[in-house]
């Protein structure tokens, strides 16, 4: 089977609908959904089950209790699966028809990379689209053109524009079980660490056709969370680039330096948003951070949480 789509859900209810059109209406058909709910409190499980009972590629997961964060529901849906690349398509996302066939047909062309991806769109909580992420040069800037790569730039790129959506992407099976999955006591970014160290291992392949569409609202997982304990775990997934990068050498020389840069004003905006207070919940990442800026005076108010 070449994919194994997980649609992780929790109260996205309204939006299921489309979501799961936009899966089950793919070109490339050989797959399968994993649907996998964290016991929502909302009517979309009667959505999704209207949905299973018309296609058999289509399995239903019903936790009884909360996990407390996506990436527990996401490990546990991808330990079921059987495809060679996993598709995290968000449930209030949405997807182009062809978006598996020419993500598939550029790994045909690439076969060594272990994350295909596009470009995607953002739109709001009604549907409008209101930009794609491309549009955003300074984080993304190599994201206006197809390529395909690996190897120290790549890593940075990855840990400086955090990659796309979830929904934009896959990553190969056998890779993500490799790595461990999720780790998923890192609020928010288990996802960036994740494709980092697949990165590292075997590389990327890009479309600069907008394919997936990721819904911007109130309510999305990007948008929760405590904002100080979420700028610790993306300081400490730069930290663990700058691991993967290896020594100052001369050829990782200019993306360390980059790297160190981004990881500095990072741990400013941490700074910022924790009161100079590291939540208890991030506070065993402090380590690994420390690290990478060993005598940074900026840093001294991490010490103290080590």
């Amino acid at each position: 089977m070449r994919v194994s789509v997980v649609v992780p859900n929790y109260n996205y209810g309204p939006y299921l609908g489309e979501r799961l059109r936009s899966v089950l209406r793919q070109t490339m058909s050989e797959f399968e959904l994993l649907y996998i709910d964290d016991a929502s409190t909302d009517a979309g499980n009667d959505v999704a089950r209207g949905f299973a009972r018309d296609d058999g590629r289509m399995t239903v997961i019903l936790r009884e209790r909360n996990s407390g964060g996506p990436y527990w529901t996401w490990n546990e849906a991808a330990a079921r699966a059987r495809g060679e690349w996993l598709w995290f398509a968000g449930a209030d996302d949405s997807a182009c028809p062809t978006f598996l066939e020419e993500l598939l047909a550029l790994a045909d062309r690439h076969p060594q990379v272990g994350i295909l991806r596009s470009d995607f769109l953002r739109m709001n909580d009604s549907g409008r689209v209101i930009g794609r992420a491309s549009d955003d040069r300074i984080r993304r800037w190599k994201d206006v053109a197809d390529y395909a790569t690996n190897g120290p730039a790549e890593v940075a790129y990855a840990a400086l524009s955090t990659y796309a959506t979830a929904s934009a992407l896959l990553v190969r099976r056998d890779l993500f079980a490799a790595c461990g999955g999720f780790d998923a006591r890192i609020p928010l970014s288990a996802d960036t660490l994740l494709y980092l160290q697949i990165v590292a291992m075997s590389g990327t392949a890009y479309l600069a056709r907008p394919l997936a569409a990721y819904r911007d609202h109130a309510g999305s997982v990007t948008r929760s969370g405590a904002a100080g304990a979420t700028e610790i775990s993306k300081s400490h997934c730069i930290a663990r680039a700058l691991e993967l990068l290896g020594g100052r050498d001369a050829v990782n020389a200019p993306e360390r330096r980059l790297l160190e840069r981004y990881l500095r004003f990072r741990l400013n905006s941490a700074r910022c948003s924790t009161g100079g207070l590291v939540p208890d919940e991030v506070r065993w990442l402090v380590p690994a951070i420390l690290d990478q800026v060993p005598g940074w005076w900026g840093a001294a108010w991490l010490r103290g949480a080590a």
